[in-house]
């Protein structure tokens, strides 16, 4: 036994009261008082929200009918509760007309609603008890032959009734014309007695009033009164449906015990009887409980009932209906007086409400006093009153007190504020105490957390644990997390994985995810689409996309563009870009310029920039200036700067620290220091270390390497293995390669590839293979 489920459940209650001059109808003023007496009762007794009662006042038409029982009949999964007051008709074969604003008594044929179609509806719904309830002239023809009976003898409401799970309830039996008009409450005598049955309960002894007890007292009532006595018919679990429960049996138990009773209930998850202690309570002016009321009916969805236990709870001083009204009223745009009440509740030391009267007082620029109750806020336990006071005194440069701040609320389990923990401690570079922080938010589900501590561990080289938590950041929304764990799966060459995660990453407007994915799209050509992401990541301010972008608009000869968007990049502190443009300039010739820029990012920290400042230099004479950057360089760990140096040890004749400084850089993988160090070593006459090394630089696939790796094959005698390492950079169109492949092709006599090689290097610029394809020409005409 149970009352109706309070959100799967619905109620259309309809009345016509009025009706025109012409209809033929008398006005019937207490059924207007039916609708609102049988409403409130539905919500009291009954429990079911009033979201989920639709009434009807005055229907104009059979629109208006249809119009409100049709949702209602779609929405509805336990009870569909049908209701009818007003005239009604006896229509042919039977049938009962209802009346609306239009009907007329001349013509009820079509001026009426005949009951079969409100029938039809109610029997399509899928609600497991279906309960129709008719106050209204001839409404026992409900169950006349015609309209209710079996199928074979074609009675249609009976055809309802005959259903398990439905119930109907009329005003009359079939013979009498008129139920009675007057009765208790100002309603109809029918409605009036209904309404007195449900608000009184079930009988002593039983906890919840069905429907078929509501019946028996009902006739009895109206027997009693000497008036028409109701009808009814219905099956099985209808007969069992609970309209109304026993009032709480509060055993002398006063408000207060009331109260604690329902805060019970409340924590154990038992939400009905915790509402029935709340109501019991709140009937006899307990504010809290009246406040604790509403929010409980809120969160069930009944905003309409909660707003008025609040305004209840306010005005018998309770903080609690103070700030939750203030909060309702704020929603709706009614600012002035929801800070009135925040104010009342705040006085209150109702931490909640000090923290909205903070963000009000600090959105209006009046810091001092939104620190105030923030303060009163965060003493009251108000986390989010912590975490403004950590970010006002944050932005003050008051780091200490913020930490104690975000300490206070990270003890209280907030993963924000672990974050923000985590985030200072790596600023400080106290990178252990960074990562405890972070996992610690991160374990709580925060999936910011998580990407910067992947970032911490993948910095570290723990790059299984790295991922694991990217992907956990990803898997959560976090778009940062989706562009990292995309760039580790794009490296490891799992592409389309990568894509994926690139994807999502740019569609929630991750720059990074964008460019990323622009890089990937254009190593497959697919150039257009690439450009598109990286200007729609530049246009976010990305300073690397306008890097790639330039980079892009440079290759295809719009200079004047890329340097556009390099120097908003340089403009935003972004050294490649700074860089790019100094190597823009140097091959235009502005040697002033590119100097400028080159130390515009060197002067920023860019190993890269040093590097190309130190050679800009060297090759103008300035040999000590340049080693000194390449000494900067090289205390970056830089790779090419190494090289350089190692190069500038060499020409002064310091062959020991050239070996030094190129094996270095050739083991961090250093293709150039690859070629120096063997090129060092052959001249030393260490065959096998040179040829490892010219190797090793060949075998990565560079294109240079491997013509370089030709080359001293090629010095020791080794002609075919030349040719095949030719070969793999002339295929990687290395020019010099193909130049290279040619002269032995034409040393051993094979003219025509020979031929096809250099023409192909000359063809792209190269000046070697065109003098050696014109030679090449020509003697074959002297031949001929």
């Amino acid at each position: 036994m149970r009352l109706p489920d309070r959100s799967t459940s619905r109620a259309v209650l309809i009345g016509t009261s009025h009706y025109q001059a012409d209809s033929g109808f008398e006005r019937l003023p207490t059924v207007a008082r039916n609708l609102i007496e049988l409403a409130e009762v539905l919500r009291e007794q009954t429990e079911l929200p009033d979201t989920n009662i639709r009434v009807v006042a005055d229907p104009a038409d059979s629109a208006a009918f249809l119009g409100a029982l049709h949702p209602a009949a779609a929405e509805a999964e336990d009870l569909l509760l049908f209701y009818f007051s007003g005239h009604g008709v006896a229509l042919r074969d039977n049938d009962l007309g209802l009346t609306h604003g239009g009907s007329r008594s001349a013509h009820p044929a079509w001026t009426t609603v005949p009951y079969r179609l409100i029938r039809q509806e109610i029997l399509d719904s899928r609600a497991r008890i279906k309960l129709v309830i008719l106050d209204c002239c001839h409404s026992g023809k409900a169950f006349a032959a015609g309209t209710l009976a079996a199928a074979e003898q074609n009675r249609a409401l009976e055809e309802l009734a005959g259903i398990d799970g439905s119930y109907v309830l009329t005003a009359t039996d079939t013979k009498t014309k008129f139920a009675a008009a007057r009765g208790a409450l100002g309603c109809t005598a029918f409605t009036g007695a209904l309404v007195e049955v449900l608000r009184t309960g079930p009988p002593a002894g039983m906890e919840y009033l069905t429907v078929e007890v509501a019946y028996r007292e009902l006739k009895a009532t109206m027997q009693r009164a000497g008036l028409p006595v109701p009808q009814a018919s219905g099956r099985n679990t209808a007969l069992a449906l609970a309209l109304a429960r026993a009032a709480a049996d509060t055993g002398g138990y006063s408000a207060d015990a009331m109260y604690r009773r329902a805060e019970d209930y409340a924590q154990a998850g038992r939400d009905d009887e915790a509402q029935r202690w709340y109501r019991a309570a709140a009937e006899l002016g307990h504010a809290a409980a009246m406040g604790d009321l509403g929010i409980l009916l809120e969160d069930r969805g009944e905003v309409a009932d909660a707003e008025t236990w609040y305004l209840r709870a306010a005005n018998n001083g309770d903080p609690v209906g103070m700030y939750r009204l203030g909060i309702r009223l704020a929603q709706r745009g009614q600012d002035a007086k929801a800070e009135r009440l925040y104010r009342q509740a705040a006085s209150n030391d109702h931490a909640a409400a000090a923290y909205e009267l903070g963000a009000i007082t600090e959105a209006r620029g009046e810091v001092e006093e939104a620190e105030g109750w923030f303060r009163q806020a965060a003493a009251g336990g108000y986390e989010p009153a912590m975490m403004a006071l950590a970010r006002i005194m944050q932005g003050r440069g008051e780091t200490e007190e913020a930490e104690d701040f975000y300490h206070s609320a990270a003890d209280s389990g907030n993963t924000t504020a672990m974050e923000h923990l985590g985030w200072i401690r790596y600023n400080r570079g106290e990178i252990d105490g960074a990562e405890r922080w972070y996992r610690a938010a991160a374990e709580g589900a925060n999936a910011s957390a998580m990407e910067s501590l992947a970032s911490i561990l993948r910095h570290r080289g723990e790059l299984t644990e790295a991922e694991q938590w990217y992907r956990r950041g990803a898997e959560a929304g976090n778009a940062s997390a989706m562009a990292h764990l995309g760039s580790i799966l794009h490296r490891r060459g799992e592409l389309t994985e990568a894509e994926q995660w690139y994807r999502r990453g740019a569609d929630n407007e991750n720059a990074a995810a964008m460019v990323d994915l622009g890089n990937l799209l254009a190593e497959r050509g697919e150039v257009f689409e690439a450009e598109n992401l990286y200007r729609k990541a530049a246009g976010s301010e990305n300073a690397i996309a306008m890097v790639y972008l330039a980079d892009l608009l440079d290759v295809r000869g719009e200079s004047i563009e890329a340097q556009q968007w390099l120097r908003r990049g340089a403009d935003l502190g972004n050294t490649t870009a700074m860089n790019r443009l100094g190597a823009m300039m140097e091959r235009r010739g502005n040697m002033a310029a590119a100097e400028h820029w080159y130390r515009m990012a060197a002067a920023q920290g860019s190993s890269a920039a040093m590097v190309d400042v130190g050679w800009l230099l060297e090759r103008h004479g300035s040999i000590a200036e340049a080693e000194r950057w390449y000494r900067r360089a090289i205390e970056g760990g830089n790779l090419h700067g190494m090289n350089n140096f190692g190069t500038l040890m060499e020409r002064r004749g310091a062959l020991a620290e050239a070996e030094q400084w190129y094996r270095k850089a050739a083991e961090g993988g250093s293709l150039l220091a690859m070629a120096n160090l063997g090129w060092l070593l052959y001249q030393r006459g260490e065959i096998a270390g040179a040829t490892r090394w010219y190797r090793a630089g060949a075998e990565t696939g560079d294109a240079d390497a491997m013509n370089n790796y030709g080359t001293f094959l090629e010095r020791r005698g080794h002609l075919a293995d030349a040719e095949g390492w030719y070969r793999k950079a002339a295929e990687s169109q290395h020019l010099e390669g193909m130049n290279n492949l040619a002269r032995l092709l034409e040393g051993r006599g094979d003219l025509p590839q020979a031929e096809q090689w250099y023409r192909q290097a000359a063809d792209g610029g190269n000046a070697d293979a065109a003098a050696n394809l014109r030679a090449l020409l020509e003697r074959r005409r002297g031949q001929s």
